[in-house]
């Protein structure tokens, strides 16, 4: 059997789903959850994928008004990727290599000028206490919720390097 080298599957949401933030929220949420499941297989298939941290990946951004959903060896043939690929890569090695029951946490914002929903996304941490947080920490941060980690961050999201992918 021969193997696939790669495809692109293309998701256009419509107006009606742009224009009401429920349905667009939930249309974010299910791509996401699907984004760490198809990282939870990968993961487990093959424990010689390193953990993101030492994959020498980056936080990469996105050009407005674009998003997409992609694996982690895409991630990996990119050097990086942005908040959403390198959380649901993280989210997935959690569960897979530490057995921490991670989760995505999206942090939602209005662009009223230029009509946009711009969205970050976050790694719900159960097994750590807020009390194990460092202080104005910029991966690590808590609410009522929990801990959040931040992947972005720690992979450069507030360097000057990490400019829009051409």
């Amino acid at each position: 059997m021969k193997k696939a080298t790669g495809q692109t599957i293309e998701l256009v949401a419509s107006g009606e789903v742009l224009n009401n933030p429920v349905h667009f929220a939930t249309y974010v949420r299910g791509l996401l959850a699907a984004q760490v499941m198809a990282n939870v297989l990968t993961l487990a298939a093959d424990p010689s994928i390193p953990l993101l941290y030492r994959s020498g990946c980056r936080f990469i951004r996105e050009p407005k008004g674009k998003e997409t959903f992609v694996d982690l060896h895409e991630v990996r043939r990119a050097g990086g990727g942005d908040c959403a690929h390198l959380c649901a890569w993280r989210a997935a090695e959690l569960r897979v290599r530490y057995g921490v029951p991670a989760t995505l946490r999206i942090e939602w914002q209005i662009d009223h000028d230029k009509m946009l929903r711009i969205f970050h996304v976050l790694v719900r941490r159960p097994d750590l206490h807020w009390s194990q947080v460092p202080f104005n920490s910029r991966v690590f941060s808590s609410d009522e919720f929990g801990v959040k980690e931040d992947p972005s961050a720690a992979l450069g999201m507030y360097d000057v390097a990490s400019s829009v992918a051409a």
